[in-house]
């Protein structure tokens, strides 16, 4: 009988189970974002970008065997740092997310992540069916047409289905808040 030593590898590397403490490390940052008082952090502008540099080269280096385990315990540290740094608004990074054409790709990161394998299904498939080959002959231009083409549906998904949908649930289930009642002036 053949073993697979990587297979806990990629079990251990998808369970919900062994994600818990980097999804409580996200719910302790955000309440802890929450609950900070604002105030400017002398040296924090470049921090953002050797954050982001630091998972890059981390995510670049091959690690092999068992080493993963170890790569995300370094790169949960890393990313909890970045997002702390992005969230506070600190840097030239934290300041080009913060601009409208980039917060709008944020917004509709979710329809990308929902339509993607679908789309890129369909655009396969249409690409064989036309016969151009374009995957085989430019897989650059095939991919950038591709990804370019996820992004704009995505974008429209979030603009005309999401927000008119995420808007009408809204208002169905918020209730009014009742008027306030006028302020007694305290002289009788």
């Amino acid at each position: 009988k053949r073993q697979h030593p990587e297979t806990w590898l990629r079990v251990g590397e998808y369970s919900p189970l062994l994600k818990l403490p980097q999804f409580l490390l996200g719910v302790v940052l955000g309440r802890a974002f929450v609950l900070r008082r604002p105030k400017p952090t002398p040296g924090t502008s470049g921090s953002g970008l050797v954050a982001a540099g630091t998972a890059l080269g981390l995510l670049w280096v091959s690690w092999p065997g068992q080493t993963w385990a170890f790569r995300d315990v370094v790169l949960t540290a890393v990313f909890a740092w970045l997002i702390w740094t992005l969230a506070c608004g600190h840097g030239r990074l934290a300041t080009f997310l913060a601009r409208a054409p980039v917060v709008r790709l944020g917004e509709a990161s979710y329809a990308l992540y929902i339509l993607h394998v679908p789309l890129a299904f369909y655009a396969r498939s249409a690409e064989r069916w036309s016969g151009a080959a374009l995957e085989q002959r430019a897989p650059w231009g095939y991919s950038a047409l591709a990804i370019t083409s996820f992004v704009l549906v995505a974008v429209a998904v979030h603009a005309w289905l999401e927000e008119p949908a995420r808007r009408w649930i809204r208002s169905r289930w918020v209730r009014p808040r009742p008027a306030p009642l006028p302020a007694a002036s305290g002289l009788l």
